[in-house]
């Protein structure tokens, strides 16, 4: 279902980086390749996704760049899942990307200042493994990550 290299689950194919990144490079690297920083949905995907980078902290894509205190995710779907450590998100000298914080940590999240150096994950449908990350199926239009909140008919 997915391309090599990628890992099919619940519905999403998903490509783990090796190397860190910053959170916009890596952010980048994964539109580059039809995806983007995740967008979980649900603690089962939150783990996954955790247990990908053995514990290690990584990317996702939430992030408050745009507006200080107002968290969203790269691929503009609203309300979705959120799993704050205690006391975050805080802002500390102006943190404005997420990243997991492992295992050892509850797989909570934490906000970061966006230059740090990072593995990721990257995420898309498993239908847009093969095609690029908008495709049209009848009148519905779906795009890639979100195909639940961004379905226009």
């Amino acid at each position: 279902m997915c391309k090599p290299g990628w890992s099919f689950y619940n519905g999403s194919c998903y490509f783990t980086s090796e190397t860190c990144e910053t959170w916009s490079n890596a952010s980048t690297i994964c539109r580059n390749m039809g995806a983007n920083l995740p967008a979980i949905e649900t603690q089962e995907e939150n783990v996954y996704i955790q247990h990908r980078h053995n514990g290690d902290k990584a990317w996702i894509g939430l992030n408050d760049i745009a507006t200080e205190g107002l968290f969203s995710w790269v691929d503009g779907c609203p309300n979705k899942f959120r799993y704050w450590a205690e006391k975050q998100p805080n802002d500390f000298r102006g943190e404005d990307c997420v990243h997991t914080l492992g295992a050892r940590h509850g797989y909570m999240w934490n906000d970061v200042d966006c230059s740090k150096c990072h593995q990721y994950t990257c995420k898309k449908g498993w239908k847009n493994s093969f095609v690029s990350s908008k495709y049209v199926i009848g009148k519905e239009r779906y795009y890639n990550a979100c195909l639940s909140c961004h379905l226009h008919v």
